[in-house]
């Protein structure tokens, strides 16, 4: 039989016991942050990186390949495609797209408040979407039908408002995207959306200097090394 003293001793031991379990919970807790956190500054490393070399590229084509390149390396994905906004005509326009669907991206010309990238440029907010065949507001390509996997559309803002946006898309049921990549894409935008808009200053300063004013036709020195 068990008396008095072996019941105390066994209620110390059980107090032991939970606070070595709490302990426990409490480290392993710790160590996951702490293994998070350090996935975090790495990322954000590499953003500091990609965004020094995006930065110093002014012409927009090469940009735009500078970009894919180097945001798949951070964030890998199937499919990446920016489209540039016109908010005269209301309409999304792409003009770059690398992928396995990097053809239907191409030819994308949308009203700039259908599907989720309108939603985006409405918002002014990125969107995450982690099942693509429940969410009505993406649409299909017409050659392809519903695809499953998930999708960021991340508007590029600039002080007129949206210039565009960034999608990228991960294929397959179980395609998702962590946290911690959606906020790194949602910086990497805000990065894109600063290149693109140094691009077309530069772009356009290159213009007056190669065309008369009066004319609009380029001026000696520009047709010069033209020819």
């Amino acid at each position: 039989q068990f008396g008095p003293d072996d019941l105390r001793v066994l209620e110390i031991y059980a107090s032991i016991a939970a606070q070595a379990v709490a302990n426990a919970d409490a480290t392993e807790r710790l160590h996951a942050q702490s293994e998070a956190l350090e996935r975090q500054l790495n990322s954000q490393r590499e953003l500091l990186r990609v965004t020094e070399s995006i930065l110093t590229t002014l012409d927009p084509q090469s940009l735009l390949h500078e970009i894919a390149e180097r945001l798949q390396a951070i964030v890998p994905v199937d499919n990446i495609a920016v489209s540039v906004h016109d908010s005269t005509a209301r309409r999304l326009r792409s003009i770059f797209a690398r992928g396995v669907h990097a053809a239907q991206y191409l030819r994308e010309d949308i009203p700039d408040d259908a599907g989720l990238s309108g939603a985006a440029v409405q918002s002014g907010e990125a969107l995450l979407v982690q099942d693509a065949l429940s969410d009505e507001r993406l649409l299909s390509f017409e050659d392809l039908g519903p695809q499953p996997g998930a999708v960021i559309c991340a508007p590029l803002l600039s002080g007129e408002g949206v210039q565009g946006v960034l999608t990228l898309e991960r294929l397959g049921t179980d395609a998702s995207f962590g946290d911690e990549e959606f906020e790194l894409v949602k910086l990497f935008a805000a990065h894109v959306s600063i290149a693109l808009r140094n691009a077309a200053v530069h772009r356009a300063v290159e213009l007056r200097a190669e065309t008369d004013l009066l004319t609009g036709l380029l001026n000696h020195g520009a047709l010069t090394q033209h020819i």
